[in-house]
């Protein structure tokens, strides 16, 4: 299936860049031109991997079954605090994107999906980066950092395992049927989480 008379594998692979993924994809997707050279960044991103990935196939059994353990967790409390980075350039593009959504008549919510408490603990600026991009985007940031608590949800310091992403949809769904309401009302949304 792969053919190397395909522009896109005569080339040498830049950094990142899977010439066999690209031109697999390129020879089984008729409705996909050779990338010219600018477009090249597109084959080089991790979104663009991950969607190759999965384009025959249901992302949903990528979802971990695994849990954090114990000695995970107590690592990841020993470990260094974490600073999340709060740079203009990426809040004044964020909140571009945001109105560009907007535009197009996309109704934003932001989210922040849960983390668990051995790793929010660790987070030494988590209420400043929230306000910042709540004050950038002028949008209220549904906050489940802390709405997950159980290591067990978790497969590591950052990621829900299948049982944690089951927990945060129903705390999501809830939030946001819940917001929808508030908003039709013309009230003020309190989001509390068990």
């Amino acid at each position: 299936d792969v053919s190397a008379s395909h522009p896109a594998c005569a080339r040498p692979p830049a950094i990142g860049y899977n010439p066999f993924i690209a031109c697999r994809i390129l020879n089984n997707r008729s409705s996909l031109a050779a990338p010219t050279q600018k477009q090249d960044s597109r084959l080089n991103s991790y979104l663009f991997l991950r969607s190759v990935l999965f384009l025959d196939r249901s992302d949903q059994e990528a979802a971990s079954k695994r849990s954090m353990t114990s000695s995970e967790e107590t690592a990841i409390e020993r470990g260094p605090e974490e600073v999340f980075a709060i740079e203009s350039s990426d809040l004044n593009r964020f909140r571009e994107l945001v109105s560009s959504m907007e535009r197009a008549g996309v109704k934003v919510q932001l989210v922040l999906a849960p983390y668990p408490s051995c790793y929010t603990t660790r987070i030494k600026n988590l209420p400043e980066w929230i306000s910042r991009i709540e004050q950038s985007t002028d949008r209220k940031i549904l906050d489940f950092s802390g709405a997950v608590l159980r290591r067990e949800f978790f497969a590591d310091q950052v990621h829900l395992n299948q049982d944690g992403q089951k927990t945060f949809t129903r705390l999501l769904l809830n939030a946001l049927g819940e917001t929808a309401a508030s908003e039709a009302s013309g009230g003020v949304n309190h989001l509390v989480l068990p």
